[in-house]
């Protein structure tokens, strides 16, 4: 899917639908629904991490779970924590945070849609 480099954020957010909490065997893990730009729409469950609080436009705040995901962008595979949040009238689905970018890019806000994905070249990363 596509993504927006975003500097100012510390931590990175995707879009996820029919976002639910369930408790498995004493642990509490995150269900959720992907949007890929090719119309899939994956189901994924990920043990829940933290919940963090972010401040909207209006002023106020929402409660999002936190999860750790693996992102690639180019030959770049990094799992970082990712809240998920429900932005779909956002133009993008995937913001990437500092927490991502750090020490693998340089940013230019000039240029966008730059490189694409080749994640079974990239090397995995651990958490």
């Amino acid at each position: 899917m596509q993504a927006k480099v975003d500097t100012g954020a510390d931590s990175s957010s995707i879009h996820a639908e029919d976002v639910q909490i369930v408790v498995q065997r004493g642990r509490q893990f995150v269900d959720f629904t992907l949007r890929g730009d090719d119309g899939r729409r994956p189901r994924l469950r990920r043990p829940l991490q933290r919940t963090t609080r972010i401040k909207d436009r209006d002023g106020g705040h929402q409660e999002r779970p936190v999860v750790m995901l693996r992102l690639c962008v180019g030959r770049v595979a990094r799992v970082v924590a990712v809240n998920l949040a429900q932005c779909g009238h956002f133009n993008y689905p995937l913001l990437l945070g500092r927490d991502y970018l750090a020490g693998a890019f340089i940013v230019d806000p000039r240029r966008q849609l730059l490189t694409k994905p080749s994640c079974d070249l990239a090397e995995p990363a651990s958490p």
